[in-house]
């Protein structure tokens, strides 16, 4: 089994939680600033807008929990495959 190989996807699942939580982040600042700056001024348009920020919001939050699985699932290949006398 390829460790090296495991231990690069590894760490490409840590990068992608990394950046999915940082855009996660700036989704909910979006949204933050969006509704402070519409306030009482509903209008089709605005609610558009915070109906597409509350989808991305809700894409990038189960892709957090899709790659939170991942990263168990890796740690548990690796630790299954980690050659005998390596912790």
């Amino acid at each position: 089994m390829d460790f090296v190989g495991l231990h690069n996807v590894a760490k490409h699942v840590i990068y992608l939680q990394e950046a999915s939580e940082a855009a996660l982040s700036t989704v909910q600042s979006l949204r933050e600033h969006h509704e402070q700056d519409i306030k009482d001024r509903h209008t089709p348009v605005t609610d558009g807008v915070q109906d597409a920020l509350r989808y991305r919001q809700s894409l990038f939050q189960s892709t957090q929990l899709r790659l939170k699985s991942l990263d168990r699932r890796m740690q548990n290949i690796i630790a299954l495959v980690r050659p005998s006398g390596h912790s």
